[in-house]
């Protein structure tokens, strides 16, 4: 959490260069676009493990 905290902090310090607030809207981008992709791929096995555990008790 502390992450993201410095990367937002970063991104909307005025003392920072627009290069530097580009570099940071890029990594933070690239983190969500593979946050998203990742619970695409396994959001199926995780529903089907969570519903067996379910049906299970």
């Amino acid at each position: 959490m502390r992450v993201f905290h410095r990367i937002l902090t970063r991104l909307f310090s005025r003392r920072d260069e627009g290069a530097a607030v580009a570099e940071y809207a890029v990594a933070l981008l690239l983190i969500v676009v593979l946050t998203i992709a990742i619970i695409s791929l396994l959001g199926g096995s995780i529903s089907s493990f969570f519903e067996s555990a379910s049906n299970t008790i």
